[in-house]
């Protein structure tokens, strides 16, 4: 009777009897059994396992307390666990099907030596395969064997896995569809033919677990084709055929998978998450909820319906819905606020809830939706309740009250004397790190504030315990100091530093007060007397800064200190960078700096930011993409000097198994993409990792394909494709690109001598545009109306008509597409206008091979002048338009021809 009831149980069961024990036994005043287990006295119960006759009961027991250990975070050595893992095997033996369970589950836990899982395949396919075998050892066996078998080995035994696939017995299929999820990432390809096996198994399931398991694996077979996906969401969100509510979440994700970033969604899809708003289990409503939320294309009157549904939610008794529902209406109402306002009432109620998650969230939500006259009561609440949440809770809400402050800048004295009390009180570092970084944005941010501020800072600094935060609290004292009212009052806080603090400290507070004397002439001689009192410190830097800055006082040298550096250091660089190069006889001097195109963005405030085309605004994201890499390939060694390197462009969503991004490096004669690869999946070593481009050969001629050798999980490289450039050709069609690898086992003993798989990814498509030819040119107004007349001859004009779109949207698409900079920032359109004309710059990069002379010392570098006029005009009663005119005008007229004709394309 005890076998059949354990055959009957699960772990999670199981475990609950033992806390009954447990609790019966300490009642009684004695430990129980499952406490008092050591590892050395387990072990030698262990070798019950190869006793004849088997005990199933003991050896049940042993096993128990050896997972238990497991799961506590004993280790076993390797011989610890080769005996008890080959011990194990033999209870294969025996046929009660609770023992038979515990077994499964201690092989999976034990198997660490792909050599020793040798000797249960046999056993496990014996299982599998046997007519006799119950369905309970036959599903058991499938989800063992995908855990224990090497990734190789799959296709010899894919044909009893299908098998399992199309059996009757529910849970044989949901072994063997779980078993196909966990080697896919592994054997993409040999899974990849279980494709109609697993539509079946979505379309006919028998049990509610198979239909999960079957589209999860069903789309990462189809993830790579969009369309094919789509049809699959589509059959199923038609045919109502989805009765699980797992099921139904999956299938609610995967529909936002297929509507992605579309303008114009599919109607019966959206449809389909409306009526999921409405089903009678809650997590299928938070799921379509959420879905819902996050799609930015939707109208307002349809995220208006999912809000309604989170609404309820919050009033719910369950914790794990109400946090749900208030995380979603948080990340909510930061594009779609007015969605969030009817919930204000029931967030409100939550700022009391007991879990301090919920709590946290629904003050954040509320700072960001109430309005000015609900700060104060909201600051108030927050006073007692802030010191009851952990560090990372208290981040959350002070990053809230940085926003709430931007947002209402009346408000400053309430929010930054709130942040200065919690600033006072316990806290770890990167806590109160958030806090002084939010002080600082909102002085740079909100100008009255600045005194407030800094008066908090020093305060803050007379007991401050973490050296960092005061050494950076004095440089911002020492460079603030003089736009305040009264700049004379800091100094007793700066010099109160150089007496009680540490070496570090006391360093940077002489800065600081170098700082006030360079800048405010009036403070200089008290400066100059307290630095004095500094040659006395027993610390030589302290003693050193404050002999430099008297030298400098004393010689009247006080520019030196004020930091006025108008240069920016990314054309610092740039400008090094062809220094080294070039012609190094001559010294680097700062007029030998010029303008770097990566700092040529100028990014919109947020009130412009919703009227602003983010296309050519889009912060450029951070990048590993080494040039003097490049610059050490023998084969690009010949190129030349390279005219310009193009933004990053992402071929891969973020998220993917591979990501990969390129770059175009620009030649007189070449074009050199870059693509940086990085390998996501741990369990995986790619090597000769390449990408192949299909481009026209008359055109676009490939001269060089540089791969990269190895790849290991979590690193990245870089592929090379060289393209010849062709005279009269700047632009091409969309090329397609794969990436193209050899799969290996990063768990391999002997990786070396293993051949791999040859595997190949889709990426998104590449181009090339007539705008990765221009480098935008920073010039001036007088200068550009010197060099306009001088082309008069070879000027070139075009119009163009643009439907129901603004004036900036249009000047933001000119530039984009002509690669070209704004001379004086004339590129934002002021309000309620209805005509915009800006002047335009930039450097053209002919093909050598176009035979054009030049005088200049470099003939295929032509610079290139633009004039854009935009003007709003009524195209009818209702309906308005913009008229664009365009004039191009450089030494060559076939240079000036394409320019105009790229806004046609």
């Amino acid at each position: 009777a005890a076998s059949v009831d354990l055959a009957s149980i699960s772990w999670k069961s199981m475990h609950q009897s033992v806390a009954t024990t447990k609790k019966s036994e300490d009642e009684e005043g004695n430990l129980p059994w499952i406490d008092r287990i050591q590892k050395s006295q387990v072990l030698h119960e262990a070798k019950v396992f190869n006793n004849s006759p088997i005990d199933p009961n003991f050896c049940r027991q042993v096993i128990v307390e050896i997972l238990y250990l497991l799961n506590q975070g004993e280790k076993l050595t390797r011989r610890e666990s080769q005996d008890v893992f080959f011990g194990c095997t033999k209870l294969f033996q025996s046929s009660e099907a609770s023992l038979r369970r515990l077994v499964y589950l201690i092989v999976t836990e034990l198997n660490q030596n792909p050599d020793d899982a040798v000797m249960v395949i046999s056993t496990l396919m014996k299982d599998v395969t046997s007519n006799n075998s119950p369905d309970l050892f036959r599903g058991n066996a499938i989800r063992v064997l995908s855990k224990v078998i090497d990734s190789s080995l799959l296709g010899q035994i894919d044909r009893h896995i299908k098998q399992g696939i199309v059996s009757n017995d529910p849970f044989i299929v949901s072994s063997a569809l779980m078993a196909g999820i966990r080697l896919f990432s592994a054997n993409e390809s040999v899974i990849s033919r279980w494709v109609s096996e697993v539509q079946d198994s979505v379309k006919k399931s028998s049990g509610p677990m198979v239909q999960f398991h079957a589209l999860h694996l069903l789309q990462k077979i189809k993830r790579h084709d969009r369309g094919a996906l789509a049809k699959v969401v589509a059959a199923l969100t038609r045919k109502n055929s989805v009765k699980s509510p797992l099921t139904q979440c999956l299938l609610i994700r995967y529909t936002v998978q297929v509507i992605g970033s579309d303008p114009n969604p599919p109607s019966t899809l959206i449809d389909y998450l409306i009526k999921c708003l409405r089903h009678q289990h809650c997590m299928v409503m938070y799921e379509a909820s959420r879905a819902i939320c996050g799609l930015r294309q939707l109208p307002e009157a349809t995220v208006m319906r999912a809000t309604i549904v989170l609404q309820e939610l919050l009033n719910s008794p369950v914790s794990s819905q109400k946090f749900a529902a208030v995380r979603t209406l948080s990340q909510l109402v930061d594009h779609l606020p007015v969605a969030v306002a009817s919930c204000q009432l029931d967030l409100e109620h939550l700022q009391s809830d007991s879990n301090r998650n919920i709590a946290t969230l629904a003050i954040t939500t509320l700072l960001k939706t109430g309005d000015e006259a609900s700060i104060d009561r909201l600051v108030k609440s927050l006073s007692g309740f802030i010191a009851e949440i952990p560090d990372e809770l208290k981040i959350v809400l002070v990053d809230a009250i940085r926003e709430a402050c931007l947002k209402y800048p009346n408000k400053y004295c309430e929010l930054i004397g709130f942040l200065s009390e919690v600033l006072r009180e316990e806290g770890g570092l990167s806590y109160k790190r958030t806090i002084v970084n939010i002080i600082m944005d909102l002085i740079d941010e909100i100008p009255q504030s600045k005194d407030f501020g800094l008066e908090h800072l020093c305060e803050f600094i007379e007991d401050c315990e973490f050296p960092e935060l005061s050494i950076r609290i004095l440089h911002v004292l020492g460079q603030e100091a003089k736009h305040t009212s009264n700049a004379s009052k800091y100094i007793r806080f700066v010099f109160n530093r150089v007496i009680l603090e540490l070496p570090s400290v006391r360093s940077a507070a002489v800065s600081s007060l170098a700082k006030f004397g360079a800048t405010i002439p009036s403070l200089q001689k008290d400066v100059c007397i307290l630095l004095q009192r500094c040659l006395i410190d027993n610390d030589d830097e302290v003693r050193d800064r404050a002999t430099y800055f008297l030298r400098v006082f004393n010689d009247g040298r006080s520019d030196y200190l004020k930091n006025d550096f108008d240069i920016h250091l990314a054309d610092l660089e740039y400008s090094i960078k062809l220094y080294l190069q070039n012609d190094t006889s001559k010294p680097f001097t700062i007029d030998r700096i010029v303008h770097s195109e990566d700092n040529d963005l100028k990014f919109p405030s947020k009130d412009e930011e919703s009227e602003i085309s983010s296309g050519i605004f889009e912060k450029a994201k951070d990048s590993n993409f080494d040039e003097m890499e490049l610059l050490s390939i023998p084969e690009f060694s010949s190129f030349g000097k390279k005219f310009r390197v193009t933004n990053m462009v992402e071929l891969t969503e973020s998220e993917s198994e591979y990501v990969v991004s390129c770059v175009k490096y620009i030649y007189s004669e070449q074009i050199v993409f870059q693509f940086e690869i990085l390998n996501t999946i741990d369990d995986q070593i790619l090597e000769n990792v390449s990408v192949e481009l299909e481009t026209d050969a008359d055109e676009w001629p490939i001269e060089v394909a540089i791969s990269a050798s190895v790849l290991e999980f979590n690193k990245s490289s870089h592929a090379y494709v060289s393209l010849r450039r062709t005279f009269g050709i700047y632009t091409s069609d969309p090329i397609k690109a794969t990436l193209k690898f050899t799969v290996k086992d990063a768990e391999s003993i002997n990786l070396q001598f293993e051949e791999g798989i040859d595997d190949e990814y889709r990426l998104e498509d590449v181009s090339i545009s007539i705008s990765d030819f221009v480098h935008p040119q920073s010039i001036t107004l007088s200068d550009f109306k010197m060099h306009w007349p001088t082309f008069a001859k070879n000027e070139q004009i075009a119009r163009y008509n643009y439907d129901q779109i603004t004036l900036q949207n249009v000047i933001n698409e000119v530039i984009s597409q002509l690669g070209m900079k704004a001379v004086e920032d004339t590129q934002w359109v002021p309000d309620n206008v209805q005509q915009h004309a800006i002047n335009l710059s930039g450097t053209f990069c002919r093909c050598l091979d176009d035979g054009f002379g030049s005088s200049d010392d470099d003939p295929c570098l032509i610079p290139v002048y633009a004039r854009v006029i935009a003007k709003i005009v009524e195209k009818s009663a209702d309906k308005k338009g913009i008229i664009l005119k365009i004039s191009v005008r450089c030494s060559d007229s076939s240079v000036c021809e394409l320019l105009t004709q790229a806004l046609g394309t």
